[in-house]
């Protein structure tokens, strides 16, 4: 028995040995293990964010461009008068322009743009798409005459064509003719309003020579409208505006074209 536990104890020591030996080296495996990473160099991460340049442009240039101005009356009426009810046209003997009468109408044959001097007329397009000029293609004295085109039907709000922007003044008890000449080579209907103003210049009553039949209208040859013109039609009248219009109720949308000349506005003679 004694022999056998020499040889237990002496197996034991081997084997504790052989342990602490394993313990060691695996010691110094993790020493080395751990000596190793310390000296890796830690690695560069690129920041996760990136500029954005500015999406806006400096010196952009506008997107409107600028309108020139245009020549511009010098007065300008506060409110438009406008025909109401339905227009209606009578057949009159053709009238004659009154013999030793004064025309109150300056520039009246529109040798001066209307537009800058003389007597001042301006274009009302009364809702719808004129276009209007001082034009040369046609006149009746001298070399120019006030052109008209439009195309859509007319409607409530009136009919287009150029109108006087000052007021001229007339007298109580006295009749007055208002006459213009036209020429329209496509059948438009020439249309002359008055309108009657009180001294503030209010719109008190609205006179016309009607709008023709396009079967009535003579094409390619100059013609006369003429409108007696009563100064007491309403009470309190003091002034009048002229209106040389282009009627439109029977275009049915093509383009129609007319021409004034020749203006005529003044006392009717006896």
């Amino acid at each position: 028995m004694i022999n056998l536990s020499r040889r237990g104890l002496r197996l034991l020591g081997i084997g504790i040995g052989a342990v602490a030996v394993l313990f060691l080296v695996l010691l110094v495996l993790v020493s080395l293990t751990f000596s190793a990473s310390a000296r890796v160099p830690p690695t560069a991460v690129p920041p996760t964010s990136t500029s954005v340049p500015p999406t806006d442009t400096p010196g952009a240039p506008p997107t409107s461009t600028p309108v020139p101005p245009t020549a511009t009356p010098t007065t300008t009426p506060t409110s438009t008068p406008t025909p109401t009810g339905t227009p209606t046209w009578t057949p009159t003997p053709t009238p004659t322009t009154p013999v030793g009468s004064q025309n109150l109408i300056s520039n009246a044959s529109f040798e001066i743009d209307p537009r800058t001097n003389e007597t001042l007329w301006y274009v009302n397009a009364s809702g719808v798409d004129p276009t209007a000029e001082w034009s040369t293609e046609k006149s009746r004295t001298g070399t120019h005459a006030l052109a008209l085109r439009a195309s859509k039907p007319g409607t409530q709000a009136g009919w287009p064509g150029w109108l006087t922007t000052n007021p001229i003044p007339i007298a109580q008890g006295k009749t007055y003719t208002f006459s213009a000449w036209s020429f329209t080579p496509d059948g438009a209907g020439a249309w002359l309003e008055v309108y009657l103003l009180d001294a503030n210049g209010n719109f008190k009553v609205g006179l016309s020579t009607g709008c023709p039949n396009p079967g009535s209208i003579p094409k390619n040859q100059w013609q006369m409208q003429s409108r007696t013109v009563p100064a007491d039609s309403a009470p309190g009248i003091t002034q009048v505006r002229l209106g040389l219009q282009q009627c439109l109720s029977f275009t049915q949308g093509q383009t129609t074209t007319l021409y004034y000349d020749d203006v005529f506005f003044g006392i009717q003679s006896p």
